[in-house]
């Protein structure tokens, strides 16, 4: 009996680490109910089991993945290899193959679709959420990762669309792509961070409950907003490796100082502005056509807890923080 394949393709920023560590700590569950999470030799590390297809797809999207393998040629990955490695030979009672990465970008589905063919019936699980709280999560990732150092500059990015390396929140333009070579295609709203996201994912692939399943601990690893504002100034005035230094003394002294700097949104009102006039008719056609609640994707005009990037670090308490990661960096080696 040829496996069914349900590939979960993001999108970032609606909870996909979580997602991806629960399924791979679920092997032996999985497995019992004929369901598989198939792991690349030599990448068992990498919780998103197919985001080499991904890269082989377009090698600009591999962002940190180089860095972590930095022996791997990238030029060298071939989607359909990438496929066959996740596809072929599961076990012999398998029903479900569950691939998963948040990486995959909305011209892709053409290619993917090509690839997969006629081989495996294929489920397309697409998770979407409001479009300020996702670009507030997704900015607090790209500081971290040295890819965007101003909001502002987020915000056009995401507005506009034009560079490919930078996802686009555009969930109706993402739909009509996926739906257009994908007959099965299920979109998950992602309405809280504290909903269940496994939850939702078990019902997406018609799977009958999610209780079998043994639950992870949920880790927060997103920055503070001190340590945005430390490394947004950062920015690329040093190396990498001199990059990666600061950051984990930012991690250091974070831990020590119980939620250093809070949590806050660095959309101001005009930027949400922004963000409503680009995507909320999108959004309220997209929901229409699904039959959900228009208010599931409904962009906040302004927030109670706005900051700025220029006023935290005009702020007594950041400048003591920025002493402390000082300290740390200096500290002698032991």
């Amino acid at each position: 009996m040829t496996p069914n394949v349900v590939f979960h393709i993001g999108a970032p920023k609606t909870g996909s680490t979580y997602l991806q560590k629960r399924l791979r700590n679920n092997t032996d569950v999985l497995a019992r109910h004929h369901l598989h999470y198939p792991v690349v030799a030599g990448f068992e590390k990498v919780k998103a089991n197919a985001k080499r297809l991904t890269i082989a797809f377009d090698a600009d999207l591999a962002g940190n993945f180089s860095i972590n393998f930095p022996d791997l040629d990238l030029s060298s990955l071939d989607p359909r290899e990438e496929l066959d490695a996740l596809v072929k030979s599961p076990p012999a009672d398998t029903k479900t193959i569950i691939l998963s990465s948040e990486k995959m970008r909305n011209w892709q589905a053409k290619p993917l679709a090509d690839l997969i063919g006629s081989d495996f019936p294929c489920r397309i699980v697409l998770y979407v959420r409001k479009q300020d709280d996702w670009l507030d999560s997704y900015f607090n990732q790209l500081v971290k990762n040295r890819e965007c150092q101003s909001i502002d500059d987020a915000v056009d990015k995401a507005v506009s669309g034009h560079d490919r390396t930078f996802f686009c929140p555009d969930w109706l333009l993402n739909y009509n792509e996926w739906s257009e070579n994908f007959e099965d295609l299920k979109v998950v709203p992602y309405d809280a961070p504290a909903g269940d996201i496994f939850e939702k994912f078990v019902r997406a692939m018609d799977f009958p409950r999610s209780d079998v399943f043994h639950d992870i601990e949920k880790t927060n690893e997103s920055l503070s907003t001190f340590e945005i504002t430390y490394l947004a100034r950062v920015g690329t005035d040093v190396g990498l490796p001199q990059f990666l230094k600061r950051r984990k003394a930012c991690k250091e002294i974070a831990r020590i100082v119980a939620r250093t700097g809070g949590k806050a949104s660095f959309l101001s009102k005009q930027h949400r502005q922004a963000l409503r006039d680009r995507f909320q008719a999108g959004n309220s056609e997209l929901l229409a056509r699904l039959g959900l609640d228009d208010d599931l994707l409904a962009i906040k005009p302004e927030a109670e807890n706005f900051v700025s990037i220029s006023d935290i670090a005009a702020s007594d308490g950041f400048k003591d923080f920025e002493s402390a990661v000082k300290r740390v960096m200096n500290r002698p080696k032991q």
